[in-house]
C-alpha cells in the first residue's frame, strides 16, 4: 500500500465514514449547502394571541365589550393580566364566550416561597377561565443573587408539578430586561440562564417577552442557545428602551421575521402562541389592530 492511499483510508476510519460518502464529498465539493436551505412559514391566525395589558384600561371597564372589540379584529385567543377586583374567575369566562374569545394563557400570581394552599386556589381559577398557561409576571419576593433565582426555580417546579397534575399544560416566568441582565453576585450568569437550568422542562417554560430581550441583547442567538425553553412569545416592540405600538418601532416587522425564523430552527413551542403586547398602550385597540395586522398572514424565512 502506497503512502498516499494509507493515508485516506486512516482518515476513513478516523471520520468513521464508508467509501461512497467519500466518494460523493470528492464529486459534491459543496453537497453541504444543500442541509441549509431556506425555507418559508407563515404565522397562522390561531397562533396570534394578544395581552390584555395592552388594552388594559378598556378592559378594566368592560371587559366583555373589549374582548368583543378584538375578536372583531380577528384575535381568537388572549392573555389576561389578572381579572381586577370586580371581576371573578367565572364572569371572566362568561365574557370570553359571549365575545367568541379563548383565554389560553394568563399572568396570575405564583408566590415564592411555595404556598400550596393558594397556588391550588389560582389553579382553580385559571382552568375556570379555560387557560391552558399560567405565567408569573415577575418574581413576586426575593434578590438578584445566584441562591435566590435557584430558589425561585424550586418553587416554579413545585408549582408546575402541581399545576399539570390539575389539568394546566404549563407554568412560565415572564421574561423582561432584568433577567437578560447579570444577577448581582456572577458578572457572567443572567436569571435566565438560571430559570432555564434548574426548572424541569416538562413543567416549566420561560415566556420571552422579545421586546425587552431586545432592549438588552439581540433576542436571535438566545433562540438558538435555549432550544425548545420558550413556549410562548410576548411579541413588543421598542423604541429607545420603551414599548411602541407593534411594527412602528426599532425591530418592526422584519426584526420579527427574523426572530421567528430562529425560534422555528431552534424548535421552539412558542411560535404557536405569538402574544402582541404594548404596555398600557394609551389606544389599545389601534394597538391590538396594528399588532394583528403585522402579524396575520406574515411570512418567515428559516434554514430547513
Amino acid at each position: 500500500m502506497d503512502e498516499a492511499l494509507g493515508h485516506v483510508l486512516s482518515r476513513r476510519r478516523l471520520l468513521g465514514v464508508g467509501a461512497a460518502a467519500a466518494a460523493l464529498v470528492a464529486t459534491r465539493p459543496f453537497a453541504g449547502v444543500a442541509a441549509a436551505k431556506q425555507c418559508t412559514a407563515t404565522v397562522k391566525d390561531t397562533d396570534i394571541s394578544i395581552q390584555l395589558f395592552t388594552t388594559l384600561l378598556l378592559a378594566n371597564a368592560s371587559p366583555e365589550a373589549t374582548l368583543t372589540a378584538l375578536r372583531e379584529i380577528g384575535y381568537t385567543k388572549v392573555e389576561h393580566a389578572g381579572f381586577g377586583s370586580a371581576v371573578t374567575a367565572a364572569n371572566f369566562r362568561t365574557a370570553c364566550d359571549n365575545a367568541g374569545i379563548k383565554c389560553t394563557s394568563g399572568h396570575m400570581t405564583i408566590g415564592h416561597p411555595y404556598n400550596d394552599t393558594a397556588w391550588k386556589t389560582t389553579v382553580e381559577d385559571a382552568l375556570t377561565v379555560g387557560q391552558i398557561y399560567i405565567n408569573a409576571a415577575s418574581k413576586s419576593a426575593g434578590g438578584n443573587t445566584k441562591k435566590d433565582w435557584i430558589a425561585y426555580a424550586r418553587t416554579l417546579n413545585k408549582a408546575g408539578a402541581v399545576a399539570r397534575k390539575e389539568g394546566i399544560k404549563h407554568i412560565g416566568h415572564h421574561c423582561h430586561g432584568g433577567e437578560w441582565q447579570p444577577v448581582d453576585d456572577d458578572p457572567k450568569l443572567r436569571p435566565v440562564d438560571i430559570l432555564v437550568k434548574y426548572t424541569n422542562p416538562k413543567h416549566v417554560h420561560v415566556q420571552n417577552d422579545l421586546g425587552w430581550c431586545f432592549s438588552v441583547t439581540d433576542p436571535v442567538p438566545q433562540l438558538k442557545k435555549f432550544p425548545g425553553r420558550f413556549w410562548q412569545f410576548h411579541v413588543k416592540d421598542m423604541r429607545g428602551g420603551f414599548p411602541t405600538y407593534p411594527g412602528t418601532g426599532e425591530i418592526g416587522p422584519d426584526g420579527f421575521r427574523r426572530m421567528f425564523g430562529a425560534a422555528k430552527e431552534s424548535k421552539q413551542p412558542g411560535l404557536t402562541e405569538l402574544i402582541i403586547e404594548q404596555d398600557a398602550a394609551a389606544t389599545g385597540l389601534e394597538a391590538a389592530k396594528l399588532g394583528w395586522d403585522m402579524l396575520h398572514g406574515m411570512e418567515y424565512s428559516y434554514k430547513c
